[in-house]
């Protein structure tokens, strides 16, 4: 006899499992999945891989009858990972015309402990690494020569202390340096002072993107206290960007704080080096960069009115590095801000990442997640985080912000479209009077959630069942889990041959508690509709035309005002009277799930281009996993790598080559890949980029790890 209690997902997190053994648990849903089942799950994080008899579908918002059945198993259970990114491995067994799954050894619980929980060492080797030629399919081509440089988040625990967020872990650089035919890898954790002072006290001093900082054991309480009101403790960790920058490599973040890197050794020469000087306080980590090498980027300034600075800075390291500010009488191009751009709201600037910049036009989006002034103001005492301070308003639509290069002034007419979420930017670029913004798009912000550790570790989201025996009223010391799931109401629990069967009827998350407020029980908006619970948020590769010059008449008939043919009939711009915005759709192009774009940004940024190249390892329907994804923009079709289930690729960067011609694609592609199986290398992976094909990878030894990086990119 027991008593049964099962913890969801909200009440494990906390748990510690690793020393508890565990007991496998076989699922049997009853349900066929009719009525209004779908066939997807609200922000589960991966679909079942089945090899046999697949699993029954089950819906974010519709329950199914699931019976539990415990048993003894030598095993370890693992869980479906919360992350958008991960697999698991999984074999299905048909047993009696239902579906028994079996957890083995987790991809997820492979991939996370990993990247996340093994503490990467520095490889400072500069032996050659072992090449594998891909036999028929070519080797390294004889004139690819120089260096590809990523930076990534690295390490995630200090001491005790543990990183909250993916974004914050402590940046390492690493290289793969291709000459004659060898591939060397370096890599090196950049000495900023957030990593120096964690280091020395044992502890994490600088607060991050969802890391709120400790207190610095060597200050005594006055000078804590008053700590929380100075910028000292404002992060210059640079994990998220590379830019060039004559000699050296600039590594950079969100912050106004910026790192100088020797390009060859890795080595950090000074740190800390303050961008406000030039420009906003915040900045996002993707400027663009002209033929002459000048950096543009939009900052921020909170003070008063939120408002956005376009600046430009000369590739010079003597402005950039001078922190008493450039010489007013030199003769050299100095920085310069070129335009003002005032919020929307007051105490509430939007959050970006990147923009777009075509040849006569930048353009920002104003998307509906936006900082709260006060929460940023007094985060430092009430200890939350800069994620914590976002806030989304999915009934306030995104605005595009333009530009003129020329003027340097504000285009008056304001472009708008249905609330969106996006990082990245893919390019922009003008015809017949015409800007079309090619971007990854999100329906909402829910994928900075799914970067939380918490989210990426496939054992936090363990159901936990608690058993009490009835006889002696103590806890059963046996801990059972089972793959994340909601419950209301149980159905029945017996025991039948030492097992404890238990019935219920479970959900895959808690959204249905949503679907019974009011606005969406009313029958417009429709209980169990898309709206209510929508499919797993993916990146889209989208398109939107903005037109530039629409006639009068064609505002005061109503009519779409995109007169591009081929666009017309896809998508609509059409005059809002009620604000004087011309309200933009989009389409999507290629399937869900790609992210990290990246084009031939030396010929053709701000041009119009064919092709853009992508990072697929999304877990969701339809989408690419392990893959790197070719998508060619007029016709919408792929091509695609794919990567053993081990696998896991990361941002792709075009590399032209003359030897392969002139074409947009003429070149090979570059990626780093990380490998969890067993005794597997990591390795760098070139590919043909007109083809996709595999020229050749450089795998590292066996026991150096390669971290999972954002972005990097290739000197010549």
């Amino acid at each position: 006899m027991y008593c049964v209690c099962s913890l969801g997902r909200e009440c494990s997190q906390n748990a510690t499992l690793d020393d508890e053994k565990e007991v496998k648990v076989k699922h049997e849903n009853s349900s066929s999945g009719g009525g209004y089942f779908t066939d997807y799950a609200k922000y589960r994080a991966a679909k079942l891989k089945s090899d046999s008899t697949p699993a029954h579908s089950t819906s974010a918002g519709a329950p199914t009858i699931t019976t539990l059945v415990f048993e003894e198993s030598e095993g370890r259970s693992t869980s479906e990972p919360s992350s958008p990114f991960l697999d698991r491995d999984s074999v299905s067994i048909a047993e009696s015309n239902v579906t028994c799954l079996e957890i083995r050894d987790s991809l997820a619980k492979k991939y996370y402990y990993r990247v996340f929980d093994e503490d990467l060492d520095e490889y400072a080797s500069f032996e050659p690494v072992k090449i594998h030629n891909s036999g028929q399919r070519g080797t390294v081509p004889a004139d690819l020569s120089g260096s590809l440089h990523r930076v990534a988040p690295a390490k995630f625990e200090v001491g005790n202390y543990r990183m909250r967020h993916f974004f914050d872990g402590l940046a390492m650089v690493y290289s793969f340096t291709i000459e004659q035919g060898t591939v060397q890898f370096h890599s090196k954790y950049i000495e900023s002072e957030a990593y120096t002072k964690a280091m020395s006290t044992n502890c994490i001093l600088h607060s991050g993107f969802g890391t709120v900082r400790f207190p610095d054991p060597c200050k005594n309480i006055f000078s804590r206290y008053f700590s929380y009101f100075s910028d000292d403790r404002i992060t210059d960790n640079p994990s998220v960007n590379l830019l060039p920058c004559e000699d050296a490599l600039l590594a950079i973040t969100e912050t106004k704080y910026w790192t100088k890197l020797d390009p060859k050794t890795l080595t950090t020469t000074e740190k800390r080096i303050d961008m406000s000087r030039l420009i906003s306080v915040a900045t996002p980590a993707h400027p663009h960069i002209d033929a002459e090498g000048n950096f543009y980027n939009f900052g921020t300034l909170y003070g008063g009115r939120p408002s956005y600075y376009l600046s430009k800075i000369p590739p010079r390291l003597d402005v950039i590095t001078n922190n008493e500010g450039p010489k007013p009488d030199e003769d050299k191009p100095q920085p310069e801000i070129l335009a003002k751009i005032f919020g929307q709201f007051k105490a509430f600037p939007t959050y970006f990442h990147s923009f777009a910049m075509s040849e006569n036009y930048h353009a920002l989006v104003e998307q509906p997640l936006g900082m709260n002034v006060l929460k940023l103001m007094t985060m430092k005492v009430t200890r939350k985080s800069v994620q914590e301070a976002m806030e989304w308003y999915p009934t306030i639509k995104a605005r595009f912000r333009l530009v003129n290069r020329k003027t340097n002034e504000e285009v008056a007419q304001l472009f708008t479209a249905d609330p969106f979420f996006v990082f990245h930017h893919i390019n922009a670029y003008e015809e017949e009077d015409h800007l079309i913004i090619d971007l990854c798009g999100y329906s909402d912000p829910s994928i900075i959630d799914a970067f939380y550790l918490k989210n990426l570790d496939p054992e936090s989201g363990l159901s936990r069942f608690r058993l009490v025996n009835r006889k002696t009223n103590e806890e059963v010391a046996q801990l059972f889990t089972a793959d994340p799931f909601f419950v209301f109401h149980h159905i029945n629990a017996y025991e039948e041959e030492d097992h404890l069967i238990i019935d219920l009827c479970g959900y895959s998350d808690p959204s249905i508690i949503d679907a019974f407020y009011l606005k969406n029980l009313d029958p417009e908006s429709g209980l169990f509709s898309d709206e209510v619970f929508p499919e797993h948020t993916l990146p889209e590769v989208r398109r939107y035309v903005l037109p530039l010059k629409p006639t009068s008449d064609a505002i005061s008939r109503k009519e779409n005002l995109i007169t591009v043919e081929r666009f017309r009939n896809r998508m609509e711009a059409r005059y809002d009277m009620t604000d004087g915005s011309i309200h933009c759709t989009f389409i999507v192009i290629g399937k869900p799930g790609l992210e990290l774009p990246r084009i031939n940004y030396a010929s053709y940024n701000g041009k119009k281009y064919q092709y853009v190249y992508c990072w697929g390892s999304f877990a969701g329907k339809h989408s690419y996993r392990n893959a790197v994804v070719k998508v060619d923009m007029e016709s919408g079709t792929e091509v695609a790598w794919r990567g053993s289930h081990t696998q896991y690729p990361s941002e792709p960067v075009f590399v032209p080559l003359a030897s392969a011609g002139n074409d947009e694609d003429s070149g090979v592609v570059l990626t780093a890949v990380t490998d969890v199986g067993q005794g597997k290398p990591d390795f760098l992976l070139i590919l043909d980029a007109k083809t996709m094909v595999e020229l050749a990878r450089a795998e590292v030894p066996t026991d150096v790890n390669v971290p999972f990086g954002l972005h990097g990119l290739f000197t010549s």
